[in-house]
């Protein structure tokens, strides 16, 4: 199989900045995108918002 970067789905809805990380459960149900716009998004298969969890972080 070769490898493709034709879309599959629907754009995935909801951050305000660029995405920088999606992965999959291992079960496969759920995704979770973590944006420039410091939230982590949990969705489940049907792509629906479940969660968001704002990101903390400290600068010295």
């Amino acid at each position: 199989m070769q490898p493709t970067s034709a879309q599959i789905g629907e754009p995935l809805e909801g951050h305000e900045d660029s995405v920088r990380s999606v992965t999959f459960s291992p079960d496969g149900t759920r995704i979770v995108s973590g944006s420039d716009d410091k939230t982590i998004r949990l969705r489940n298969q049907h792509e629906s918002v479940q969660g968001i969890v704002p990101i903390c972080s400290v600068h010295n």
